[in-house]
């Protein structure tokens, strides 16, 4: 493969034949002997070609070398031809699927509007607590250069931003991709919870780490960044960014590069990965939950045979989700409202011994209960109405 301007990537191929060209960003053309095309191919757009050829004198034997020279403008054509189609008729599919949407949001409201308004309630709690937290402590703590502290509000922070992505798929009707992104607020839960357990060392060296991520990710860059049609980092970046992470490696171990380098000193004798920092902090009874997320975060087959948003469906059946769906809200809900319990008691407690401290983790408690009820309630009036559907013999999938 060679890389030319603007990101073209051309198969470079022997000359055997003219029709060999280069093509537009990021098209790729090989030229195969037999061709590629065969006249008696039964496609409308390739006949007309032909019948094309053959009126204009082209003899039989000849068109499917033809072919290789007429088709690529032809298919632009006929492409672009396509396209202004699409965009003549998108304000009407627009208006469309606005309706379609509506009328669903409207509907899952009424099926999950009580529990989303209450985890809503939370992640709203959970910020305030924070902010006020901060903005009580963050001098103090600045003074003195706790490090534990720096880690756990920006983590809270970015617990807080997932909580809320978390919660719009959710409206929008995708569990399973709420699921998914529930995952990284569990990761920034464990990991908050291990830097509070283990103190200063393990915080800075986890706050340090991002020099070697970041060197991880120039590495990659430069190996592809031509490809990509990017200008590579001059050598005098690279090593400069391979110093700062080698400064960092001499002070804290070869371990320290790895992927959770970071926790390896405190993790020893085991390894330092993410399924040992979870057991460290007692919270690896959550694993199924987290095996249950990583098939909409990865490209398993498990995700292609099964989606939450089908949990209300027969198990017989075969329906493969290309959008919302109603159903199976219940699981990404109650993860997600009791991993920001977690992560905002894990930050507000920690140097805070304050009553009105223990108070508002109370009321975060109650509310959070209150969210798993309404959940569970919700989910299990959902599934009393799709098994009175299949008992009516309504077979159609949850609306």
């Amino acid at each position: 493969m060679s890389a030319i301007d603007s990101g073209q990537i051309v198969q470079e191929i022997p000359d055997r034949h003219p029709a060999t060209r280069k093509l537009g960003l990021g098209q790729i053309i090989m030229v195969y002997n037999p061709p590629m095309f065969a006249a008696d191919d039964n496609d409308p757009f390739l006949t007309e070609i032909v019948n094309k050829l053959l009126a204009e004198g082209t003899k039989a034997e000849d068109i499917d070398w033809r072919l290789q020279d007429v088709l690529p403008e032809a298919t632009a054509k006929a492409g672009a031809q396509l396209l202004e189609g699409l965009k003549a008729r998108a304000d009407e599919m627009f208006a469309d699927r606005r309706q379609i949407s509506s009328g669903f949001l409207k509907r899952q409201r009424e099926k999950w509007g009580r529990p989303l308004d209450l985890l809503f309630m939370l992640l709203e709690a959970a910020r305030e607590a924070g902010e006020e937290y901060n903005g009580s402590f963050e001098s103090a703590a600045v003074t003195e250069q706790d490090l534990v502290f720096d880690a756990l509000r920006r983590l809270h922070a970015r617990a807080c931003l997932v909580a809320s992505e978390v919660l719009w798929l959710m409206e929008g009707g995708y569990p399973s991709g709420a699921m998914a992104r529930w995952r990284t607020l569990h990761e920034i839960t464990v990991v908050g919870l291990f830097l509070r357990e283990k103190g200063q060392d393990v915080s800075e060296r986890y706050l340090l780490h991002h020099v070697v991520d970041s060197c991880k990710a120039a590495d990659d860059f430069q190996k592809h960044c031509q490809a990509l049609g990017y200008e590579p980092f001059t050598v005098e970046e690279l090593d400069r960014m391979h110093a700062d992470r080698d400064k960092l490696c001499q002070r804290f171990g070869k371990e320290y590069k790895e992927q959770w380098g970071w926790a390896s000193e405190a993790l020893k004798p085991k390894p330092a990965n993410f399924a040992e920092i979870e057991a460290a902090v007692s919270l690896n009874h959550h694993r199924p939950y987290f095996k249950l997320a990583s098939h909409s975060n990865h490209a398993g087959s498990k995700g292609i045979q099964y989606d939450l948003g089908n949990a209300l469906n027969p198990p017989d059946t075969d329906i493969m989700l290309a959008g919302p769906s109603d159903a199976g809200l219940c699981d990404p809900g109650t993860c997600t409202a009791v991993s920001i319990l977690q992560a905002t008691t894990n930050f507000i407690l920690y140097r805070n011994a304050r009553l009105t401290a223990l108070i508002v983790v109370e009321s975060l408690n109650m509310l959070t209960d209150e969210i798993l009820e309404s959940f569970a309630d919700a989910e299990a009036e959902l599934a009393a109405k799709a098994d009175a559907l299949r008992r009516g013999d309504d077979m159609q999938p949850a609306s």
